[in-house]
């Protein structure tokens, strides 16, 4: 199942931020909310965002200076700010604070969705917390792993075992320096170089071997 890119929308005004929400759900993206600088901050780490789109009237404090404490947090990660206000000025220094792209509201809507494609598309592959997420997948099952690799050890040495125990009871105590070098044949079937398959060993049987 394809992942999500997490979108945190930090702005105080709700009737934006749910406007910005459900268009951007409908586009299949997994959308979180700030409605001040302290649980932007918050957010950001909780929530592991791809993209943040930032109001540059976000309070107590200016976008500037959340837009500043973000990228202090997060370098690579893309943030798109929205603005009534026009100004040359705020533009460029919002450009030298990181900002990834500026909206002067209102804007369309699909003009966002352009935007934040953009962006995403020069970020490359690993956006947010996508890469995190498969890490964390993969930690959770490296138990299972060292599980079943262990179980399969424990089957090899029981094989060998009773294949050492079968030459014994068949070459009988004259011939135990051959039955040795038998079981040596045997256990050179399951040695470590990761590649398994299917041997008939010395006891005249087809097993199993292991090289994981």
């Amino acid at each position: 199942m394809p992942f999500k890119t997490r979108i945190l929308i930090a702005d105080d005004d709700q009737t934006m931020a749910r406007s910005l929400s459900d268009y951007l759900s409908r586009r299949n993206f997994d959308i979180a909310f700030a409605g001040n600088h302290e649980e932007s901050l918050r957010t950001l780490r909780s929530f592991d965002p791809g993209v943040v789109l930032l109001d540059y009237a976000l309070p107590p404090v200016d976008g500037g200076e959340t837009l500043e404490r973000l990228k202090q947090l997060r370098p690579e990660m893309p943030v798109i700010v929205y603005s009534n206000d026009a100004d040359a000025e705020v533009i460029f220094r919002l450009s030298k604070l990181g900002a990834d792209d500026y909206l002067k509201t209102p804007f369309q809507l699909n003009d966002l969705f352009t935007r934040i494609s953009r962006v995403l598309e020069k970020r490359g592959p690993s956006d947010g917390g996508q890469l995190r997420d498969r890490v964390r997948r993969l930690d959770e099952l490296e138990p299972i792993l060292v599980q079943r690799q262990r179980a399969k050890e424990r089957r090899g040495l029981r094989s060998g075992m009773d294949c050492r125990a079968d030459i014994m009871a068949k070459t009988g105590k004259g011939q135990l320096s051959s039955a040795r070098a038998a079981a040596d044949r045997f256990a050179r079937l399951n040695d470590d170089d990761g590649k398994t398959g299917l041997r008939e060993n010395d006891c005249g049987r087809k097993s199993v071997w292991s090289r994981s």
